[in-house]
């Protein structure tokens, strides 16, 4: 597998060659996709990261926003990833992965005493799967009950952006006419292994576009090693506010 190159770049810096090669990623991942709609959600989004193989071409990326949020008298910080897509001929590549805890560990070290808490939307099982690689606690779990602190959190932050149309009993956001989905030849064959079947369980909706949503808490007692591996940290790092 050829070498993937991570950057980390805000999102109003993206040059216009940039913008266009991720919303062609995603027209070849995702049917349905609409210029203006993509183009809208990236200017909500803080910061992106970037991967490029080694002629400088992108093949893949994830959007980011950073926000503060106050609930239960207590402000926690919230990172949020929006749209998130690799080139097929690199599924598997650990670069992302990297990037993402990079990005994550340095976001609990400036955040300091609040608490930090990623929150994501997939209608993928592959992204979903993921949460199981980097944390001992995540929800839905196929064996941990959301608890209440983690599900305010997310309702709180998931009504604030997405009003009624977020469902917070189901931890989903049906999709409506301007969403799009997961091609079909794109789908993963079915899998006999708890994650699997919690996911389409949780999300039986996925093919029409559904997001299902996750939230973890970012904290050294909840990552696993293998978070460090990839990230290529010992720990996580000392608080400082920049």
């Amino acid at each position: 597998m050829h070498k993937l190159i991570s950057t980390v770049s805000k999102c109003d810096k993206l040059v216009q060659s940039e913008k266009h090669r991720m919303f062609e990623l995603m027209c070849a991942h995702f049917a349905g996709m609409k210029e203006h709609s993509f183009f809208t959600d990236l200017r909500e989004k803080n910061n992106v990261i970037l991967l490029k193989d080694q002629t400088g071409t992108l093949q893949g990326f994830s959007t980011l926003l950073e926000q503060t949020l106050r609930v239960q008298e207590r402000e926690c910080t919230i990172l949020f990833s929006g749209d998130t897509i690799v080139d097929r001929q690199y599924w598997g590549h650990p670069e992302l992965a990297k990037a993402w805890g990079r990005y994550a560990f340095d976001l609990v070290r400036r955040s300091c005493q609040r608490p930090v808490y990623w929150i994501l939307m997939t209608q993928g099982y592959r992204t979903y799967k993921f949460l199981s690689v980097y944390f001992r606690e995540f929800w839905p779990h196929p064996y941990l009950a959301l608890p209440l602190v983690e599900k305010e959190i997310r309702d709180q932050f998931m009504e604030k952006k997405y009003g009624s149309n977020y469902n917070k009993d189901k931890g989903i956001v049906p999709a409506d006419k301007e969403q799009y989905c997961l091609r079909h030849n794109l789908w993963p064959a079915p899998l006999d292994n708890v994650y699997y079947q919690l996911f389409i369980k949780a999300n039986p909706g996925f093919g029409n576009g559904d997001e299902l949503v996750c939230i973890a808490p970012v904290t050294k007692d909840n990552l696993k090693q293998a978070a460090f591996r990839f990230a290529g940290v010992p720990s996580i790092p000392i608080c400082t506010s920049d």
